[in-house]
């Protein structure tokens, strides 16, 4: 729990917050965070926030992966999985492969916020007396799977980028094997024959 001054700081965090949140619903409403990066930096702020204030037993009793806590790459989703994989397996530098890492999971915090939103508008009691909040859930939830279909089209594209660096082959299996010798610690010269 938090008392005293701590909870006058957490109050006044919060309102900060409160102000990136709204300039990020103006944000959605005009479609121009079209990259979702701005959504990622006011969760990470938030994430941020709860983390400050030692409230993850709180946050994360409802099962939402904490930023700091994705050292290794577990991803609920089975496309994420496999397009993950996929990524590893194209060569991509380390520093590529930490900014996709980034973008995978801005796309399973939407699976999440869907699958939450799924569950709240199962929660209705009775959803006659509630059908304008109804109607609206069903429309946000239409939106978070357009955003999560577009999500999974740029994943994809991304992931079928080859690196600007690296010779582009023709049969994905060789392109997979030049990714995996990359990989070893051979030299430029034992790398450059193996081409």
């Amino acid at each position: 729990r938090v008392s005293g001054p701590h909870l006058a700081e957490l109050f006044a965090d919060l309102k900060v917050h409160d102000k990136y949140e709204l300039q990020l619903k103006k944000m959605k409403a005009e479609n121009s965070d079209k990259d979702g990066s701005y959504e990622a930096m006011v969760l990470k702020n938030y994430l941020k926030i709860i983390k400050q204030y030692d409230l993850e037993n709180v946050y994360f009793g409802n099962d939402v992966t904490s930023a700091d806590k994705r050292t290794d790459v577990e991803f609920t989703d089975s496309k994420l999985k496999s397009l993950w994989n996929k990524a590893q397996m194209a060569g991509f530098s380390a520093e590529d492969l930490s900014t996709l890492k980034d973008e995978f999971w801005h796309q399973q915090m939407k699976i999440q916020e869907l699958e939450f939103m799924k569950s709240q508008k199962n929660d209705i009691p009775d959803p006659a007396d509630n059908s304008v909040d109804t109607n609206e859930q069903v429309s946000n939830i239409k939106k978070s799977k357009t955003e999560i279909k577009d999500g999974y089209l740029r994943l994809e594209e991304l992931v079928s980028s080859l690196p600007k660096n690296d010779p582009l082959f023709k049969d994905s299996r060789v392109h997979q094997l030049w990714a995996l010798a990359k990989k070893t610690n051979w030299s430029e010269d034992e790398l450059n024959s193996f081409k």
